[in-house]
């Protein structure tokens, strides 16, 4: 489960901050929003908990398609597509 730190994995880290990206839009929308001292915080941590449990669940099932050697860390998802559907005979 440890990260290798390699040129390789490089580039999963800022795609990784980027999904957490859009909380600057917080100070445009505050007029708007009733009591946004109580519902940005709360907000905020839900948000952060999804895409954590999103990006987990989308590791575990890549992990599942296609063994964890293999794994292309630029395109894993889109391989583990392309595997899957080629194992099941997925077509248009």
């Amino acid at each position: 489960m440890m990260p290798r730190w390699n040129w390789d994995t490089v580039n999963f880290w800022p795609q990784l901050a980027f999904a957490f990206a859009g909380l600057e839009l917080v100070s445009a929308m505050s007029e708007e929003v009733r009591d946004p001292q109580q519902v940005f915080p709360r907000a905020i941590f839900a948000s952060g908990a999804l895409i954590a449990i999103m990006y987990i669940a989308g590791t575990i099932a890549v992990l599942m398609m296609i063994p964890s050697k293999t794994v292309d860390p630029k395109s894993g998802v889109f391989q583990a597509i392309t595997t899957g559907s080629t194992v099941y005979a997925w077509r248009e």
